[in-house]
């Protein structure tokens, strides 16, 4: 890391936001940015961009595992791939070792592009990559196990198997509540986890 690009590390706050799957990282991450004014970085966002096709993540993936994730035009078989995740844990970490490193490039290079003031990181695997080092703080998303399959059914429309395999690939939500610095609970009201990111707005991350 360069002098210069330290001292623009030193003036600006990064925020990393993760938690487990459907405990509703994205809806905190853009109201606690709407307040702060400060820029969203989703990184789900930029593994996507990733595994376009021409892209170096997709060109890895296809370098690795050949072309059983990829359909008839050339993209990626989003379902496909997801699904095998979700069932086969070795096949899991054989991925994320391809795109992790590719991904957290292009974080940093995201960083670097920003002004001094701060930013918020959406990393839903931030503790499961090891990726602590790249913010200053780590904000937790939690929710009740009952409520993260009852969004899960809503939004992706997976069965009761689906998404219990779907939370088992993921770190447990109490282990990564604990291990971050401070935690929302989104299980209730959308009313009460804003009071939430407020009071936190006013506190955690005074100016």
């Amino acid at each position: 890391m360069t002098g210069e690009r330290r001292a623009d590390r030193a003036r600006r706050l990064v925020i990393g936001l993760t938690g487990g799957i459907g405990a509703g990282k994205s809806r905190v991450g853009r109201y606690l940015a709407r307040l702060r004014h400060w820029p969203l970085i989703d990184v789900d966002d930029l593994c996507r961009q990733l595994v376009e096709p021409g892209q170096a993540g997709l060109a890895a993936l296809r370098s690795r595992f050949g072309d059983c994730f990829v359909d008839d035009r050339g993209r990626l078989d989003r379902p496909a791939l997801r699904q095998a995740l979700f069932t086969d844990p070795e096949l899991r970490a054989r991925v994320e070792a391809v795109l992790h490193p590719l991904a957290r490039t292009a974080l940093r290079r995201e960083l670097d592009r920003l002004a001094p003031g701060g930013a918020v990181v959406e990393v839903p695997l931030l503790f499961e990559a090891g990726w602590q080092g790249e913010v200053d703080r780590v904000i937790t998303v939690w929710a009740r196990p009952r409520i993260q399959r009852q969004r899960l059914a809503a939004r992706d429309g997976l069965n009761s198997d689906q998404c219990r395999h779907a939370l088992a690939a993921q770190m447990d939500p109490w282990a990564k509540a604990l291990a971050a610095d401070h935690v929302i609970d989104n299980s209730g009201p959308w009313a009460d986890t804003c009071l939430q990111i407020r009071h936190l707005v006013l506190s955690f991350l005074k100016p």
